[in-house]
């Protein structure tokens, strides 16, 4: 396990895992959101966000955590294994409301300093329409020559991490 994607609904907890399992398997962890936004939330152009993408992927190894689904099967391409955390959205929705109450002060150690954390419209549609059945027809185009791994659950998830 060298090259690792990590997706799944907003709120599943893909930054937590992601750096758990960056720690264990002593493997440079990439939060994708810190690249894709600027300053103010804004977004990077594609062409920007394209040349970003095929740069994380040269390198030897890393866990790439993000869903971003334009770039989504160049990176599963890349990939050894392809992790999806899957939780109940109502659970997201709660996750990502305590994230914000817990990090009004302090800032989220997976986005960089000219990011805070915020609940937007776009974050909320995004989860509320989030489509599961969407994103494992990506991953399925893949199934072949990639491993990948279904996480359901905080058990499963944290079973997976203290193996």
């Amino acid at each position: 396990m060298q090259r690792v994607v990590v997706i799944g609904i907003s709120g599943s907890g893909k930054s937590v895992f992601s750096q758990r399992l960056g720690e264990k398997l002593h493997i440079p962890v990439i939060h994708l959101d810190a690249y894709f936004h600027t300053a103010g939330w804004k977004k990077v152009t594609k062409t920007d966000w394209d040349k970003q993408i095929e740069s994380f992927i040269r390198q030897k190894t890393w866990i790439l955590d993000g869903n971003y689904k334009r770039t989504l099967d160049v990176r599963i391409k890349a990939a050894d294994i392809v992790i999806y955390l899957e939780i109940p959205k109502w659970l997201a929705f709660y996750r990502i409301i305590k994230r914000r109450m817990t990090n009004r002060s302090i800032k989220r150690p997976d986005l960089p300093v000219y990011l805070n954390e915020q609940i937007s419209l776009t974050l909320i549609r995004k989860t509320l329409f989030y489509s599961k059945k969407e994103m494992f027809a990506i991953i399925n185009k893949h199934k072949t020559s990639q491993h990948i791994i279904v996480l359901k659950g905080t058990k499963s998830i944290n079973t997976f991490l203290n193996k």
